[in-house]
């Protein structure tokens, strides 16, 4: 009996530590699980506030691996350093204190304690470079900037227009304008004034105009600081330390521009430097207020950018980066002893410090990171981290084929096969159907490429007319292809480009305050039709121009006309209309009388801008987009057909995001076009640079 009771006291036993030691087990399994979510909430989501809390649960959590607790603790120190918290040296001396058998997390500990100490140089250097992306999707533009500390970031809204800033740390969005009625007016460019407490913006308002305005962070004291500029763009790009003034651009007849100081309050202001051709990239106030640093052309015939810098007070302009590659500022570091910037000359796109002091360089410029890439930098906050927007994807090229009188779609749409993907465009049939031309992605700034493609062989041929371009049309009888463009020694307008030598000849440029856009042939290639409007937006005129002799005949003015296509016999044109709040889609007579609506879209739908139209080869239909935004702010496109005659409209069925640029095939079956919604990330580069004592 004896023994019975002790095999069954041992098997009780034995069962009772299995059964804490599984229950342990599963804690274990449990907190690392937890584990993982925090360092995804930390490192995924950039909320290093809600990736505290959870460091905080997990090391509370009863039954946790000593290991899990030292790693949560150990990250949370991490975080609260990152955000300038004086937490972080206590979660750091836990660890030290509370779990010496875990050496290699003590030994990072340790470390972090010793970079906290007053005058530990160089120790932000131990911990190496951290690039986290913050957020991305439609939501978030390039307009935007980080406040100071780096706890909101502003920006515009996608689906109204207005300017709203977003909470860093809990996600949380608020609304600091309040347009009534959606993209009607909207905000631009955002910066933070240096105590954060404001913004200063840009708003385009309802009469067309450009605004510069100032807010406080709360919503408090809206300010107009200049209002009603008639210009091309106009942003703000910096505060001087006391807030007194504004520096800010201000782009004239896209060809002129100026960098200009205002005063925050009264709106006067004095111009600092003025740029003809090509504008900077960046311009950047340094922390203390006396000097900015902008790239430009050295000459009105480079093809890449070096980086100058000028005082404030006045003075000569002085060269910083001179170089044969393209360098771009990024921005002055806070302590002001650095200007970053992004150059090409390795082969890749990299960033890059050059030390200065008194507005002079000292010394050669040194690599910072490797590949940063195509970036549009959005500012430093105090603790040098470095915040840049990152356009991840673009569009390419589709062929699908359809049956158009019954509108069906006969095969689904096909990428093109192509050498580079994620930022090709604007496709255009040869009249004789054998060669489709489109604009090649992965290209230099300021710089387009234009491919031509065999759809035989497959052979492609690439056209670089040094110039940046879009929209290529080709004449119906083959012999020349009309891009829109800039080129760098000439304005903005028209341009023919040869598809067989690649010769560039001006056709229309713009002229003074009258701008040329959106381009159409005639079927015998003798005229090209186009819409020309004044810089206040108040004037619009349809113009035919004879392309042999230049002479212009006005078909309409002041009509809302857009991109418009002719037919294949040459009588009629077809034009986008844009009649408040619908989109409409009308024909005319060549002439310019006899003008009949055929599509009517309603909001919240629409017709958008530079989709294309296309008749088809009898000129029964007009094939046409239409789009509408979902909830997260992507553009669902949808191709449709409609009757000229009859007016009826039909759906093929076919549906991408973003589709733009039709062009229908000779043979009336296959169409192309391209598709793809822009992808916009905003990063944050941390931990770079050496230790900073941020410029009083």
């Amino acid at each position: 009996m004896k023994l019975i009771k002790f095999v069954l006291l041992s098997g009780l036993l034995c069962a009772a530590l299995s059964a804490g030691y599984l229950a342990n087990q599963a804690k274990d399994n449990k907190a690392e699980v937890a584990l993982q979510a925090a360092i995804k909430t930390e490192t995924v989501d950039g909320d290093l506030r809600g990736a505290i809390e959870q460091y905080k649960k997990i090391a509370a959590l009863p039954g946790a691996g000593r290991a899990t607790v030292a790693t949560a603790l150990l990250r949370m120190g991490q975080c609260h350093e990152k955000l300038g918290d004086a937490e972080a040296r206590t979660a750091y001396e836990r660890v030290v204190r509370e779990f010496a058998e875990q050496a290699e997390i003590v030994a990072q500990a340790k470390a972090r304690l010793s970079a906290l100490e007053p005058g530990a140089a160089g120790a932000r250097e131990a911990k190496g470079i951290v690039v986290r992306r913050l957020r991305e999707g439609p939501g978030w533009g390039f307009g935007g900037s980080p406040s100071p500390d780096g706890r909101y970031f502003s920006d515009m809204d996608w689906k109204s227009g207005n300017l709203l800033v977003r909470n860093l740390t809990t996600g949380e969005e608020r609304f600091l304008t309040k347009s009534s009625e959606a993209w009607s007016e909207y905000a631009l460019y955002s910066v933070f004034s240096p105590d954060g407490r404001q913004l200063a913006y840009t708003w385009f308002n309802k009469d067309g105009k450009f605004e510069i305005r100032t807010i406080g962070l709360d919503g408090s004291d809206p300010r107009i600081v200049i209002g009603d500029m008639t210009v091309d763009d106009v942003g703000p790009v910096g505060w001087s330390p006391d807030g007194q003034y504004i520096l800010a651009f201000i782009w004239r007849n896209l060809t002129i521009y100026e960098i200009v100081q205002v005063a925050a309050k009264g709106g006067s202001f004095r111009v600092l430097k003025t740029l003809d051709g090509f504008s900077p990239r960046k311009a950047s106030l340094s922390p203390d207020g006396r000097y900015i640093v902008y790239d430009r052309l050295p000459t009105k015939t480079s093809q890449n950018l070096d980086i100058f810098l000028l005082r404030v007070d006045g003075g000569q302009e002085i060269p910083l980066v001179e170089h044969e590659a393209n360098d771009t500022v990024l921005g002055w570091t806070p302590d002001g002893k650095g200007i970053l910037f992004a150059s090409n000359r390795t082969g890749s796109i990299d960033s890059w410090v050059i030390p200065v002091a008194d507005g002079q360089p000292q010394g050669a410029p040194g690599l910072v990171r490797k590949d940063i890439g195509e970036v549009t930098p959005l500012g430093f906050t105090r603790d040098g981290s470095f915040y840049y927007g990152v356009q991840a994807a673009l569009s390419d090229v589709f062929i699908a084929t359809l049956d158009i009188e019954p509108g069906k779609l006969l095969s689904p749409p096909a990428p093109l096969a192509r050498r580079f993907v994620g930022n090709n465009n604007s496709p255009a049939w040869s009249p004789d159907g054998k060669f489709l031309a489109y604009v090649l992605g992965r290209t230099p700034r300021y710089k387009s490429i234009l491919c031509i493609r065999s759809m035989e062989t497959g052979e492609e041929r690439d056209i670089n007319p040094a110039m940046y371009f879009g929209w290529p049309i080709w004449s119906p009888d083959g012999r020349t292809i009309l891009v829109s463009g800039m080129k760098t020694e000439s304005r903005e307008g028209f341009f023919f480009i040869d598809p067989q030598s690649g010769e560039l000849t001006p056709f229309v440029l713009n002229e003074g305050e009258r701008f040329v856009q959106q381009a159409a042939w005639s079927p015998d290639s003798k005229t090209v039709f186009f819409r020309r409007f004044s810089g206040d937006l108040k004037e619009g005129w349809y113009i035919k121009r004879d392309v042999a002799s230049g002479q212009e005949v006005e078909l309409l003015h002041n009509y809302p006309i857009n991109e418009s296509a002719v037919s294949p016999d040459g009588q009629r044109i077809v034009f986008r209309s844009y009649e408040k709040p619908d989109i409409t889609l009308k024909t005319m007579l060549v002439s310019g009388g006899d003008i009949r609506e055929i599509v009517r879209v309603k909001i919240p739908e629409y017709i958008p801008g530079y989709s294309g139209l296309a008749w088809t080869p009898d000129g029964r239909f007009v094939l046409y987009f239409t789009a509408r935004l979902d909830p997260q702010g992507v553009e669902k496109t949808e191709l449709w057909r409609v009757q000229v005659e009859t007016r009826e409209c039909k759906s093929f069925g076919l549906a991408m995001d973003r589709m733009r640029n039709i062009a229908l095939h000779p043979d009336g079956k296959r169409i192309a076009f391209d598709s793809g919604m822009p992808k916009i990330e905003v990063w944050v580069m941390e931990n770079f640079l050496p230790a900073l004592k941020v410029a009083k």
